[in-house]
């Protein structure tokens, strides 16, 4: 009985799955991810060039508008809201629903 057990032992053996390549995996997961921040980066310069664009096409017709919308405000305020418009955005655009 133990010459089977044996011989059953070495056929599992033989096709035992080889061992984990951790190099390997690790250079997987950096190609995965360096695709995945191709594809962002790309995203987020084509959003840019296209809301620059928008931009540069409106602004021609915004400008009369928004220059009577904040002729009232104190200019360090129109400052603060600008500056906090231009932190806030960009988080809420990358955040995860």
């Amino acid at each position: 009985m133990s010459e089977r057990n044996e011989t059953v032992a070495r056929m599992l053996a033989a096709d035992a799955p080889a061992g984990r390549d951790f190099a390997f995996q690790l250079a997987v997961m950096a190609k995965i991810e360096q695709r995945r921040f191709q594809r962002r980066m790309i995203l987020n310069i084509a959003l840019t060039l296209a809301v620059t664009l928008l931009l540069a096409l409106l602004m021609p017709g915004l400008e009369p508008v928004l220059w009577q919308a904040v002729s009232g405000i104190d200019p360090g305020l129109t400052a603060a809201l600008v500056v906090s418009a231009s932190l806030v955005l960009p988080w809420l655009a990358t955040r995860r629903a």
